[in-house]
């Protein structure tokens, strides 16, 4: 157990002292000082006085020998009151130690006594002293499971001593095993932050409740807002990683203007979604396909607008309805394979939002064996073993795909990009070149592919080659001005390269007026603000980049920034400079 607290204790002892005096059963003396210490100093002031008044009748010899006699009676009274409060604290050093040699032995009641002993006659200008028997006798408690009274204890600790970082981390673990999530999350922060970020086993909480707290949070706010499309970018980008998709190879028939079979009669449901789709009048593609699948006139037309509803359930966050569409397409007879392909896709990734990554495997695996060729699936596979961070099945899912279908731009680009992270994460030159290779290979042959410049724009900035990157980026932005991804990424190297904070503001602002459902302009302009200060500001802009966030991890992460944000200011505001913030990486991604 603790017997000293390194830190100076500065604490006000008003309230103690009135606790002392009003506790009946405490032996200690120091009470009657306290109640009647007023009295008894004005009786001694009248008592000298009349003194004085009687001395001058006296001689001056006699005069002088009463102002010695009141200075030494002065200094017996102070010495008095010195040995009283010494034999308190020895007293109350005696319990500390005899309740420590009982907790030593797991004692854990006896030891409970002999801290509350200690309390009771401990000084209460000992606040130092008084704040270990505190935590000591949390400590106790702890280990009979009683957290209320650990929450108790550590309260009155940290009021006697508020840098105490042994308090703040023991009512933290007991604030988890409450289920409080928050402010676990926040006393073990305090505890990190007055230890210098060197407490392993605060650190290690502090980390669990992050991803725990953001988990709740996440799970709570998915499932309780409003669903909502997301930006015109992500859409797209979601669209385009179908390649064999049946109802993405009529939409480029319909763009290239392929002449289909003529029909007298008015556009179908499905029809219709397509001229969305074209149009980009996404909000409309979902009521059109269910115009088609209730009229149910046309099988081949209900199960592209399954897909396709299920698709678009997906990007809105109804997961449910995905799931829902899904099991309806499998359940069919004599579905096109590349339509019921398709629908498997989409279940293995509902399934994978329900963390079920075992089952959302399995099921790639039967997309596989009903069409081994379809380079959707690997593209779709690869992504997922990305997310398990396991590099080999990705590089190997990506390639596949990419061989079965060459001009397809995701598995090669992401091929390229990953073989190069992850040569320079594990130091492989030859894989490292393999992916500069490819990257060139794509270069050449997607010029103005968004999704080639702004990846090959990403490693010029994680080989900190801010000229390249800035190069891609504006290329970008040219050929695709509405992506607004290009513009946050310029601010960021605005920042990286020239610490320019007023040019990178802008881009990011440019960003959201450009598309004010980009999710990253939000996370990384909230971000820099926190960093520059301005938590108020910053935090209002993360939690309009949750409501913008499409999946439970993308919100996860950003109520972690938030959460920091929040607690690094409440540290501010209880500790002032006296303990290190911590920063709030930005976003790169």
């Amino acid at each position: 157990m603790e017997g000293s607290v390194s830190s100076p204790v500065r604490a006000e002892v008003g309230t103690m002292a009135i606790d002392a005096a009003m506790d009946s059963q405490s032996d200690s003396k120091l009470k009657y000082v306290i109640i009647f210490g007023a009295p008894l100093i004005a009786g001694v002031a009248l008592y000298w006085y009349m003194r004085r008044r009687k001395g001058n009748a006296l001689s001056k010899n006699s005069a002088g020998s009463s102002g010695v006699q009141k200075s030494d009676t002065r200094a017996v009274s102070q010495k008095k009151v010195d040995e009283q409060m010494k034999s308190q604290k020895e007293r109350a050093t005696g319990y500390k130690d005899k309740g420590n040699r009982f907790f030593r032995n797991n004692r854990f009641k006896a030891a409970i006594e002999s801290y509350s002993e200690g309390i009771k006659v401990c000084p209460v200008n000992e606040t130092e002293m008084l704040s270990i028997f505190y935590q000591n006798r949390a400590a106790s408690y702890e280990k009979l499971q009683m957290f209320d009274n650990v929450i108790q204890d550590c309260n009155k600790a940290i009021e006697l001593n508020k840098r105490y970082s042994k308090a703040y981390l023991r009512r933290a673990k007991a604030w988890e095993q409450r289920g409080e999530l928050r402010k676990c999350l926040e006393d073990a922060t305090f505890s990190c932050m007055i230890n210098d970020f060197k407490d392993e086993q605060a650190l290690q909480l502090v980390d669990k409740m992050l991803k725990l707290f953001g988990a709740q949070q996440a799970k709570e706010i998915y499932h309780q807002r409003k669903p909502s499309l997301p930006s015109s970018p992500y859409i797209r980008n979601f669209l385009r990683s179908f390649s064999e998709d049946p109802v993405i190879l009529d939409l480029n028939a319909k763009r290239n203007n392929v002449p289909q079979q003529k029909s007298h009669m008015p556009p179908s449901g499905y029809d219709l979604a397509l001229q969305d789709l074209q149009d980009e009048i996404w909000d409309a593609v979902e009521a059109h396909c269910s115009e088609e699948i209730e009229k149910d006139q046309n099988k081949e037309k209900v199960d592209k607008a399954l897909i396709l509803r299920a698709g678009f359930s997906l990007i809105t966050g109804k997961v449910t309805e995905a799931m829902k569409d899904v099991e309806n397409l499998l359940s069919r007879e004599n579905v096109d394979i590349k339509v019921r392909v398709n629908g498997l896709i989409k279940k293995a990734t509902v399934e994978l939002h329900f963390e079920k990554t075992e089952e959302a495997l399995a099921t790639f695996q039967k997309a596989v064996d009903l069409d081994p060729n379809n380079a959707d699936i690997y593209l779709h596979r690869g992504q997922v073993y990305l997310l398990l961070d396991q590099l080999d099945q990705t590089v190997k899912n990506f390639a596949t795909a990419s061989f079965l279908k060459p001009d397809f731009v995701s598995p090669n680009v992401q091929l390229a990009y990953t073989e190069y992270r992850a040569g320079t994460r594990f130091n492989d030159r030859a894989q490292q070149n393999a992916g500069r290779k490819k990257f060139n290979e794509c270069l050449k042959k997607f010029p103005n592919d968004s999704e080639v410049l702004f990846l090959y724009a990403q490693l010029m900035m994680g080989l900190e080659k801010y000229d390249s990157a800035e190069k891609y980026l504006n290329e970008l932005i040219e050929i695709h001005p509405q992506d607004s991804a290009g513009f946050v990424h310029l601010g960021i190297i605005a920042l990286q390269a020239r610490k320019d904070i007023r040019g990178a503001v802008a881009l990011m602002k440019t960003a959201i007026e450009n598309d004010p459902k980009c999710q990253l302009a939000y996370e990384t302009l909230g971000t820099l603000y926190i960093q520059t200060g301005q938590m108020v500001e910053g935090i209002a802009l993360l939690d309009k980049g949750i409501a913008m966030a499409q999946t439970e991890a993308e919100i996860a992460h950003l109520i972690g920034l938030k959460t920091t944000a929040e607690i690094q200011m409440s540290a501010s505001k209880k500790f002032g400079t006296e303990v290190p913030l911590f920063s709030v990486p930005l976003a790169v991604n």
